[in-house]
């Protein structure tokens, strides 16, 4: 029999409370060792914990991951059930990585342990502390760590979330890390502190390592003591927009605790690492929760003041290395060298010079850079220098926000030097947020070209802006996914209601979005004083849909008892007859010939007494340019122009039979590629757009995911798809847009993958595919 999950949620509500934890509270471990309990608090109760007092790991608290080497960042290990991994003993958790040597292939590996609380018990807001002794060693990763238990409610990593209670690098044994990962754009972004020992290292006593994580901050404790606080954080939804704040933190995350071994952020173990000292011990984990949380919380905006540039407008200092400088601080000039670089740089004579012993391994081995760069969004610049080099070579131009996980502000620019000066030039417009901190750096180390050695000068450096674009107010435009509504999803914005205006509320109507297990609909509440449609109008306005155009209106709704509401955009009114069940509702128009752009609006007029729930508003342009470009996507004539694929790791059957595809599922491998569907030979031209649909139906819940791609001969470039969630047993009509950024392909592939999608365990079953067709859109 299946165990009911347990859910931890502290959303306005009293939570459950199986131990209140008095102030001073102490706990001794088996040991005879006391330490102070940092929970210790009359708000908090204790909710739910293990301190591994048995003598098998409790199965009804913890799950297993079994993983292949290489699963995640190149690791080395596999994650197995083995008791050598994983167990009790002593009254604690020990995670143990083992080396072994193939008795066939003689060949090195290495096994490890790790393990989860997801669907038994996940977390929402609350105080979490461990309490563990830590492995050292070349090439060791612990990591006590959370993720969200549904990955992809706001995207997938890092958008979704990640909150590291611990890691440490083995080789570095007296260090830990603390940190977020969050991402509008789908590039990582941390947030970390870092607790570092004056004597000693973890691996030689306990230590508690811990969060508080409240909807609208999250610290990080070491035995105690305060190592990073942040309340500054966000995510979005593709093509869509920021998602309302505290998200991706103000849903459910599960525990993991394990051990790698090797990857990219460690390196690999080497001759130093003794493995009889890679195992972690963890003595207890504690969840603690206050009986409520406040979730209406606001992003404070911090204010920057940006500096203002010298007297000729340039924002460099000591452009004209007038200074002789060090170039050992940050203050103007510095140069840095990582990843094998060897180089030294002097300022002399109006010039700056970087002679190079070891260009590296990669193009920022070598860097000379300035920081504390200020730019402004909707700013625009232009990068002026001088530049020569000992021999003709390359380097690369880059500037970044270093405090912003080093996202670029310009594409990477590759410039070939001389031997003679050369003046260079760039222009470009600050499309991201305002940086008070940016870097421009000449990254001289690693390039695609010869005499990489070669000493390159600089002088009379300039970055100065040149115009200022208004961003205050952009007018509205098609969204990336095709949606000229904005937030149609009501999860953005104070109160989830950007972009929506409240035009009129006669009555006094409770108007509200919806929260309830992440379901975000508008909630509209209308007394039975209410006896016209026009008693309660929610609208949009500034939409930008263009004259004499064809659209479609889709949205979805329901209401408590049968009511009809009105919808109406440019001009033109429709009725909808809801009723308890939710309905998909669509209606067509033309706008008039005279309709002017970011003139039109959309008006739902939910008056009369009932309340209303609607969600997933649409409208989307429906002109087609192009002729079908899938052959066969209803499946008519079975697999022609198809080709399933099923990895001998996986396992499944299909046939094409009744106008669909159906795959029958018992194993679904260890990749999404594992089990795959795929037409080949499509064009996809540069700079057009094409409107993806297919039909799904599951017998599980799980995701699938769809993908628009080059074949061998383009490496497989990847040029646009998305992850796609599916209900049992309910069918699913995507419908999605996407540009073709790339050069053309004339014999492009759509993939469709069923295999293992995402960390977690993906479920067998049966999925039905039908209805599938790429059209090219004018928007």
């Amino acid at each position: 029999m299946r165990k009911k999950k347990l859910r931890l949620l502290a959303l306005g509500a009293v939570i459950l409370l199986t131990a209140v934890v008095p102030a001073g509270y102490f706990h001794v471990d088996v040991q005879g060792k006391t330490t102070v309990n940092t929970a210790a608090s009359e708000k908090y109760s204790l909710v739910w914990s293990d301190d591994f007092s048995g003598n098998t790991l409790d199965t009804s608290k913890w799950n297993y991951e079994v993983h292949k080497p290489g699963w995640v960042n190149n690791e080395l290990q596999s994650y197995t059930k083995s008791s050598d991994n994983v167990y009790v003993k002593d009254g604690n958790l020990v995670i143990q990585p083992v080396k072994a040597k193939d008795a066939v292939t003689g060949n090195i590996t290495y096994s490890s342990g790790r393990i989860n609380t997801r669907e038994k018990a996940d977390f929402k807001y609350g105080k979490i502390e461990v309490r563990a002794k830590l492995p050292k060693g070349q090439g060791i990763w612990p990591a006590i760590w959370m993720m969200p238990t549904r990955e992809d409610l706001y995207g997938g990593w890092p958008k979704c979330g990640e909150l590291d209670i611990m890691e440490l690098l083995g080789n570095d044994p007296a260090k830990v890390y603390q940190t977020l990962h969050y991402s509008k754009t789908g590039t990582d972004v941390q947030s970390q502190g870092t607790k570092s020992l004056s004597t000693g290292d973890f691996s030689d006593a306990y230590h508690v390592f811990s969060m508080e994580w409240e909807p609208g901050k999250i610290n990080f404790y070491v035995d105690g003591t305060l190592t990073k606080s942040e309340s500054k954080w966000y995510t979005s939804t593709d093509g869509v927009g920021t998602i309302t704040y505290p998200a991706p933190f103000d849903q459910e995350f599960y525990m993991i605790l394990n051990v790698a071994v090797g990857g990219n952020w460690p390196g690999n173990p080497d001759a130093t690492t003794d493995f009889a000292k890679a195992k972690m011990l963890v003595d207890y984990v504690k969840v603690y929760q206050k009986p409520s949380y406040n979730e209406n919380v606001v992003l404070k905006e911090a204010e920057v003041t940006l500096r203002e540039p010298d007297a000729a407008g340039n924002y460099i200092i000591n452009s004209d290395f007038s200074k002789a400088e060090a170039m050992d601080d940050t203050d103007s000039w510095f140069l840095k060298t990582q990843s094998g670089g060897d180089a030294a740089a002097s300022i002399a004579e109006n010039a700056m010079t970087v002679t190079i012993k070891n260009e590296g391994t990669v193009d920022y081995a070598v860097q000379a850079m300035q920081a504390g760069i200020p730019l402004s969004k909707g700013g625009k610049y232009r990068i002026t220098y001088d530049a020569k080099a000992a021999a003709d070579r390359t380097m690369i131009v880059r500037l970044d926000g270093p405090d912003l996980n080093y996202t670029k502000y310009i594409e990477d620019q590759t410039v070939n030097l001389t031997t003679d000066y050369k003046t260079y030039t760039y222009d470009f417009t600050m499309n991201a947020d305002t940086d008070e901190n940016s870097r421009l750096e000449f990254n001289l180390g690693a390039q695609k070209s010869g005499n990489p050695t070669a000493a390159v000068q600089f002088k009379n450096v300039r970055l100065v802006k040149t115009g200022q674009l208004d961003v205050a107010k952009p007018a509205k435009t098609s969204l990336p996914d095709g949606n000229y509504i904005y937030n149609g999803t009501f999860d953005q914005g104070t109160n989830r209601l950007a972009y929506w205006n409240i035009n009129g509320n006669k009555v006094n109507a409770k108007i509200s979005v919806t929260n309830t297990d992440y379901v975000r609909s508008l909630k509209v509440q209308v007394p039975s004083a209410s006896k016209k449609s026009e008693d309660v109008i929610v609208a949009q306005s500034g939409l930008a849909l263009q004259a004499g155009a064809s659209y479609v209106l889709t949205f979805d709704a329901r209401t408590e008892k049968a009511k009809e509401i009105q919808a109406a955009v440019a001009g033109k009114t429709f009725t909808a007859k809801l009723s308890a069940q939710t309905k998909h509702y669509k209606f067509k128009l033309t706008t008039a010939s005279d309709l002017k752009v970011n003139t039109a609006a959309l008006k739902f007029l939910l008056g009369k007494e009932g309340t209303v729930y609607l969600d997933n508003v649409r409208i989307e342009k429906v002109t087609v340019s192009g002729t079908e470009m899938v052959q066969n996507g209803s499946f008519s004539e079975g697999l022609k122009n198809w080709s399933p694929y099923v990895d001998s790791s996986a396992a499944a059957t299909y046939k094409a039979e009744n106008g669909k595809l159906t795959f029958a599922i018992t194993n679904t491998g260890s990749q999404n590629w594992h089990i795959q569907l795929k037409q080949s030979g499509l064009l996809f031209e540069k700079g057009k757009t094409y409107q993806v649909k297919a039909t799904f139906k599951s017998s599980v819940d799980r995701k699938v995911e769809l993908a628009l791609m080059g074949n061998a001969s383009k490496d497989y470039a990847y040029y646009g798809g998305e992850g796609i969630t599916l209900t049992a047993d309910k069918e699913y009509n995507y419908t999605g847009t996407f540009t073709m950024n790339g050069e053309n392909d004339p014999a492009g592939d759509l993939v469709f993958s069923f295999g293992k999608i995402g960390d977690a365990a993906t479920p067998a079953g049966i999925i039905e595919l039908t209805g599938v067709s790429i059209v090219e859109i004018t928007k």
